[in-house]
């Protein structure tokens, strides 16, 4: 697992940062709208379209603000230059990642890389999860200079490369250990000044003359426009202006206007590492700043001799999990100029950032990571206890540091370290609305329960016969593949076929043999096949009973009033405090929900 991080934000300038890490997350957020210079005004407003392994983050639908990967030929840019998916629906979503069983990220998951011109507030520019060897993406934002002509520098700071944990596979090839990452030197980057259409063309100006190694990137400070090019020509106002940044997992070159990657160059040492930097695009006023160059700081003239310099403060953050040393990875969003986003783990530097006097925020990024809860939030003031400092209201002084210790606190779900089995109906009698329900609730189960080093996931649905659609694994996208793939059928009820394929899948080498097994039974009707309800019945009580006998807890969830509650109480659930009556399908999340955090058992 890989993480990458990149974001972005404005300072009177315009900054984005950059993540990138073994749990392969890219993030990227701006904190800053617009500024206003002693030399004049400047605005600027920022939208971006992000790609990755070929499929594209877009809208679904005009104005909804719901955002999915969405696969070339489904999507269309809008009259704003805005790619949006009319009409792309979850079963053309489902019928794709069929087509394509290996795809990643998978057609119709929620993504956030893209969004439409706006001041910046808190964006993601990437928020990859799992990167790994060969994957490849490329976002092209858009500079929307407004006021004045300005000149333009991308410069990359704060760059950390962080291993989060070890591997076995990883800790037989990292010779530092836990020391630091190795990220860093396998992604590559490169960027240019694009036209609108995310592809590098003969016309278009490369910002490196070659791809730069992660490792690499604060080797220097590339511009978009200063004294030095273009014969000083600055980015004219009124007219947008792109800037493409590709990525590679692995080894890029760029041959010509062709940009390749490849997986060969990145091994084991990279996994569960973090790498994560700042990619700032800073914009100055370019009228009556002529000799402006990017990375030097200009002096304007009349500057008065002898003036004080302010003295800067420090704002610190710890990161502090229960149980201690958690590798569990958190996401932090800043309100305030130059204050930066980051991420912190319990074993990680505390983050400090050294700020110019004023009011600033800090708050742990929403939602949280499956099972934590923030348990407390407590800022000190280097000043004394007449300080009252809060996360939501830092009043910054010149010399003062303060320091917020943020505790989270880790709970088990019920089913911790267990092997679970979804037992799902998709008898004739579901709908399509009720089943886009039921796979909504499952994917928040799957989500609560967090599979991986854990819990282990499968999957059996039933009709008129049962199918073993995911065999027992950790891996969530296979979990979460399993269900969006779910269809609606016009077949029987053969409860049968769903708990005893379940049943062979909890007994297959799959199963671990420390792990309790568990099935989560989720159904709307009376079994009436194989054969006729009579036999149906028994059957499934039989193959409920065989389950018991060999030590698997059932849970049923029985949906609506035409279920018979009795006899699933009676018959196929462990013992009546394992049978939770559901009204209807909207219910199902808070059911499912109450299961995970064992507030219902």
């Amino acid at each position: 697992m890989k993480r990458i991080l990149i974001s972005l934000a404005v300072i009177g300038v315009l900054a984005t940062g950059i993540a990138l890490g073994t749990n392969a997350l890219f993030t990227s957020e701006a904190t800053s709208t617009g500024n206003t210079f002693s030399t004049g005004g400047v605005a600027l407003r920022i939208d971006n379209v992000s790609h990755y392994n070929g499929m594209t983050c877009a809208e679904i639908g005009f104005g909804t603000a719901v955002y999915q990967w969405v696969p070339a030929g489904e999507w269309a840019y809008d009259p704003a230059s805005h790619p949006v998916a009319a009409d792309f629906t979850p079963a053309e979503a489902a019928a794709w990642n069929t087509a394509h069983p290996v795809g990643y990220p998978l057609a119709g998951d929620v993504c956030t890389g893209t969004w439409p011109l706006k001041n910046l507030v808190a964006e993601k520019l990437f928020s990859f999860l799992d990167v790994k060897p060969g994957d490849r993406g490329e976002d092209t934002v858009s500079l929307h200079i407004e006021d004045n002509d300005v000149y333009g520098c991308l410069d990359v700071t704060n760059v950390q490369d962080i291993d989060l944990n070890q591997t076995q596979p990883e800790a037989l090839v990292d010779a530092d250990g836990m020391a630091s990452g190795e990220l860093a030197e396998n992604m590559y980057f490169f960027a240019w000044k694009d036209d609108g259409d995310n592809v590098y063309e003969a016309n278009e100006v490369a910002l490196t003359s070659s791809p730069v190694k992660g490792s690499d990137l604060t080797a220097g400070i590339w511009p978009l426009a200063d004294s030095t090019i273009n014969g000083g020509a600055p980015l004219a106002s009124g007219v947008t202006h792109f800037v493409g940044v590709a990525w590679c997992a692995g080894e890029m070159t760029v041959v010509g206007n062709t940009i390749s990657c490849s997986n060969q160059t990145m091994g084991n040492e990279a996994q569960t590492d973090l790498f994560s930097a700042d990619l700032k695009v800073t914009v100055v006023q370019a009228r009556n700043n002529e000799s402006f160059v990017c990375g030097e700081e200009p002096t304007p003239s009349g500057t008065p001799t002898g003036t004080p310099t302010p003295t800067p403060g420090h704002i610190i953050v710890d990161k502090i999990t229960v149980p201690a040393q958690d590798p569990q990875s958190f996401d932090f969003t800043t309100v305030g100029i130059g204050y930066n986003n980051f991420s912190l783990t319990d074993a990680a530097t505390p983050n400090d950032q050294v700020l110019a006097a004023g009011t600033y925020s800090v708050s742990e990024t929403l939602p949280l990571p499956a099972n934590w809860v923030q348990t407390s939030a407590v800022c000190v003031s280097s000043l004394g206890e007449t300080e009252i400092e809060t996360i939501a209201n830092l009043e910054l002084d010149e010399g003062e540091t303060i320091t917020c210790t943020f505790t989270n606190t880790y709970t088990a779900p019920c089913l911790d370290q267990g092997d679970v089995m979804l037992v799902l109906d998709r008898s004739g009698s579901i709908s399509t609305s009720e089943m886009n329900q039921l796979k909504t609730a499952a994917l928040a189960f799957v989500t609560a329960l967090a599979p991986d080093g854990g819990v282990h996931m499968g999957q059996t649905s039933f009709q008129t016969t049962g199918a073993l659609n995911t065999q027992l694994t950790g891996i969530i996208a296979t979990i979460n593949a399993g269900i969006t793939a779910l269809t609606t059928s016009s077949g029987f009820t053969n409860l049968f076929d769903g708990i005893s394929l379940a049943s062979t899948e909890l007994a297959s080498v799959r199963d671990r043999l420390s792990a309790p097994n568990y099935m989560i039974v989720i159904t709307d009707g009376n079994p009436n096949r194989p054969t006729n309800e009579t036999t149906a019945r028994t059957q499934a009580t039989n193959a409920a009973n065989a389950a018991d006998a060999a030590g698997t807890k059932i849970f049923v969830l029985g949906v609506g009033s035409d279920v018979d509650a009795t006899y699933l109480t009676n018959n196929i659930a462990t013992d009546a405090a394992h049978y939770f009556p559901v009204s209807n399908y909207a219910g199902l999340t808070a059911a499912l929900n109450a299961i995970a955090t064992c507030s219902a058992n």
